[in-house]
């Protein structure tokens, strides 16, 4: 499963746009939505699969959040900012079996500020797989490129590794990827029987050092 946002900054009143792929031959799944505000407090939503997409849309609140207090001994009538609407925000984007996790944030001066983000992530398109199968696996990581000798543009791949959980650490498959224009990567493994018996299997992707 992969989603995206329409942009990582917003401003008050703005419209996020979410949109992802599923596999194709899931129709109508229903697709859950977890919002966290920067107070902590969360919000549910939820959309459905239609030909293997989806989409949701949220307005972020078009005013920063405040309280009138009276000062009786002045008569001065001030305000007081409650949990702002202004801060980072938390989506989980998923079903029972398989999520991704999204950040964003509101700022009064979305074209100056930035978002600090993990440097990359990665997730496996479900759960459990029998062996046989290919293992799917996808991920994000904030892009890097290097210059050649010829002053060409090279970007760099994430190493992706397949590995035991349990001590000693047995490293059974690894792959590389290269990112697209949105930051994003993707590789299947093949599991063949003759080499992945019933376990638990840990994925890790590798870009730049993280």
């Amino acid at each position: 499963m992969n989603v995206k946002l329409n942009k990582l900054i917003y401003g008050l009143g703005e419209e996020l746009q979410l949109t992802g792929t599923y596999p194709i031959s899931a129709q109508g799944v229903g697709i859950k939505i977890k919002l966290t505000q920067p107070d902590g407090k969360t919000r549910e939503f939820g959309t459905l699969v239609d030909d293997g997409r989806f989409s949701w849309s949220w307005q972020i609140p078009k005013f920063e959040r405040t309280s009138t207090v009276v000062n009786e001994r002045s008569a001065l009538v001030s305000t007081t900012a409650l949990s702002s609407n202004f801060g980072v925000y938390l989506l989980n984007v998923g079903t029972d079996t398989a999520s991704r996790n999204l950040s964003f944030k509101v700022s009064s001066n979305p074209e100056e500020d930035f978002i600090q983000l993990e440097p990359i992530t990665v997730t496996t398109g479900k759960p459990v797989y029998l062996a046989a199968e290919k293992l799917h696996i996808t991920g994000t990581a904030v892009r890097v490129q290097q210059g050649n000798t010829d002053g060409l543009v090279v970007p760099y791949r994430v190493e992706i590794i397949v590995e035991t959980t349990d001590f000693p650490i047995k490293r059974f498959k690894s792959a590389q990827a290269f990112l697209d224009n949105g930051g994003n990567f993707k590789v299947s493994i093949d599991l063949p029987p003759t080499v992945f018996f019933d376990g638990a299997y840990k994925v890790s992707a590798i870009y730049q050092g993280h």
